[in-house]
């Protein structure tokens, strides 16, 4: 292995993230209104059958506890998330999609996979579950 053959391959993975990140941010804004951090809160929640406790949504979105009360505090302001305080343990707040949430996240859904099918189209099945691969190894 070359001297910078790992850092060229880190850089190339942060400047696609980088990029693709931008274009699909920018994207999901302009058709749908909604910030790729709200969307992804939206993703999170629905994947965890509508509720999730907000510590693991700020860990799985990379975003402090603090930051995630403040995009918390937006999203239920504009009706797409509630908060639910946790019966067994005080310390627990779950974040619930409501309906607005659940019909604002299906539109969006449907645009990012149009976004996604338009940049990565020109990939092959057998280079995505590589990709696929390779993330999930290093994550």
């Amino acid at each position: 292995m070359s001297t910078y053959q790992l850092v060229d391959s880190f850089g190339s993975i942060v400047e696609a993230y980088g990029r693709m990140r931008k274009v699909l941010a920018q994207e999901l804004e302009e058709t749908q209104g909604l910030s790729l951090s709200w969307f992804e809160v939206l993703l999170r929640i629905s994947r965890s059958g509508g509720q999730m406790k907000m510590a693991d949504i700020a860990n799985q979105v990379v975003i402090t506890t603090g930051g995630i009360t403040k995009l918390m505090d937006k999203m239920v302001e504009q009706g797409l998330i509630k908060r639910s305080p946790c019966n067994e343990d005080r310390r627990i707040v779950w974040a619930c999609i409501s309906e607005k949430g659940k019909n604002v996240f299906e539109k969006a859904l449907a645009s990012h996979n149009k976004s996604l099918k338009k940049h990565l189209g020109n990939l092959t099945d057998s280079e995505i579950n590589t990709i696929t691969k390779i993330m999930n190894k290093l994550n």
